[in-house]
């Protein structure tokens, strides 16, 4: 196999990076695999303040939007995640998290978001964006879970933003959008 493999020459480097971003677009005959964090599987980032990670509408090849391979890497100095169309179900540091900025597309996404944001106490900065979420492809059980879901709180929290798009408050499911802001 031609698997593409994280070049072990910047392997010894990690552990002086502040910031780490990617960008996932779709590509032809990728195959989404993740075989090119292997070589940083458990690997210590000392220094690692800010995780940044996009996807850009990849549909079907959705193979690393639960951003797995971050959990089991040691980042003491995480501050801030942001994320867009994607979301880690784990990571070893989210209780140091103090920024938190999520773009989201999909309705399961956010009622995972919302059980992330119960382990992140320390949060002080909260950014929510909503706006491109298309109720395509919408989930009863989805909206269930979040019909159902315990409010969320964050005391630390100083700057908040949400951002929704007009059509969210004007359609017929605009019940969601007013059970999120119960939720917060």
């Amino acid at each position: 196999s031609s698997a593409i493999r994280f070049s072990p020459s910047l392997c010894p480097h990690v552990e002086r990076w502040r910031s780490l971003h990617f960008h996932y677009v779709e590509a032809k005959d990728f195959s989404g695999s993740l075989d090119i964090f292997e070589d940083l599987e458990s690997a210590n980032f000392p220094l690692l303040e800010t995780i940044k990670e996009d996807h850009y509408r990849l549909g079907a090849d959705s193979s690393c939007r639960e951003m797995s391979y971050i959990s089991s890497w040691n980042t003491p100095a995480l501050t801030t995640l942001i994320v867009s169309d994607c979301l880690p179900r784990s990571t070893l540091s989210m209780a140091s998290i103090q920024t938190f900025h999520a773009e989201l597309f999909q309705l399961s996404d956010v009622v995972k978001m919302l059980d992330l944001l119960n382990e992140m106490q320390l949060l002080v900065e909260l950014h929510i964006d909503i706006s491109n979420y298309l109720y395509h492809g919408f989930e009863t059980q989805d909206a269930d879970e979040l019909i159902a879901h315990d409010p969320v709180v964050l005391q630390n929290v100083k700057k908040f933003m949400w951002c929704f798009a007009s059509h969210h408050a004007a359609d017929e499911k605009k019940g969601l959008l007013e059970h999120l802001s119960i939720i917060f």
